[in-house]
């Protein structure tokens, strides 16, 4: 059974007090900053978020958001498909002088006393922050652009100092 959809909208305050875990999708439909920084999602995006007040009684979300994204390798310019999986750990504050207050462990989301929490940008916004900033494939991938690289750094290789000097020896030696 496909996990269920996560509330669009919450109240991480309420929540943190509960020490509630939320886990679910997020509708592609929802996410379209990331859509436009891709070339595709494959299928919904996944999150788990477990809410808590820490021991000084910050209200925090720790979790995982992952996503299959397909890319375009930026060394041999064919599509490629990346797994994130990628770690979330946020306080949540009522002001932006509250959040310059936040531990530095937290990445701070400033949301009003009586707001709710978008949970779909949340999500989107630690998706947008894991892509790579020059995707490529990964290194036991194969990948069109790397053998050609290194095809060109052997022909591009400069000739040894010594073995050139050899080689003239060498030359001199068969007059």
């Amino acid at each position: 059974m496909p996990d269920p959809l996560l509330p669009e909208r919450v109240e991480p305050y309420r929540l943190a007090r509960q020490g509630r875990t939320l886990r679910g999708t997020v509708a592609v439909a929802s996410l379209p900053r990331l859509a436009e920084a891709v070339s595709a999602l494959e299928g919904d995006a996944e999150a788990e978020l477990g809410f808590a007040l820490d021991a000084a009684g910050v209200p925090h979300a720790t979790g995982r958001v992952r996503a299959r994204v397909r890319l375009v390798c930026q060394r041999c310019l064919e599509p490629m498909t990346l797994a994130i999986d990628a770690p979330l750990r946020v306080g949540f504050a009522r002001s932006e002088a509250a959040a310059a207050a936040l531990p530095e462990a937290y990445e701070p989301v400033v949301v009003g006393a009586e707001e709710e929490l978008a949970l779909a940008g949340l999500v989107e916004d630690e998706l947008l922050l894991a892509l790579p900033i020059v995707p490529r494939h990964a290194a036991g991938e194969p990948c069109a652009g790397r053998e050609r690289l290194a095809a060109l750094a052997r022909a591009a290789e400069p000739p040894r100092a010594l073995e050139a000097l050899g080689a003239l020896w060498r030359q001199r030696d068969r007059r």
